[in-house]
């Protein structure tokens, strides 16, 4: 499976998603169907970890896949930290932070799994 997904935490307050290899939209959407149901387990805020570090590239339309990804989110999500991006999803993620600018606000990235919790440990006191 290109794309798992797992709780990060024992308190189940960040959910990971880790994507290797090729995956398409399908199976990312499939993905986002259980993360919905992952959240909605829980009444607490959840943020998510995303980490493409083992992707081998992102399939074509990824501004309106985020945006309608984002739309769709959970009440209950938090943020989401990008982990393991390269150049182009590093210019993708400024690009939709200037097209949507209030959106792209829940978005950030990070070098490693370990500094992505920092981030949103960081976020969660503000």
């Amino acid at each position: 499976m290109p794309i798992t997904i797992d709780w990060y935490d024992v308190e189940k307050t960040i959910l990971r998603y880790e994507f290797t290899g090729q995956w398409s939209w399908e199976e990312l959407h499939q993905a986002m169907d259980e993360v919905q149901e992952q959240m909605a387990s829980v009444s607490t805020r959840v943020d998510v970890i995303i980490d493409v570090s083992q992707s081998k590239r992102i399939p074509a339309g990824a501004l309106s896949q985020m945006r309608g990804g984002t739309l769709k989110a959970s009440e209950n999500w938090g943020m989401g930290v990008f982990v393991g991006t390269g150049t182009f999803l590093n210019a993708l993620l400024t690009t939709f932070s200037r097209v949507y600018p209030k959106m792209g606000q829940r978005y950030q990235s990070a070098s490693t799994t370990a500094e992505a919790y920092q981030l949103i440990l960081k976020n969660r006191k503000l």
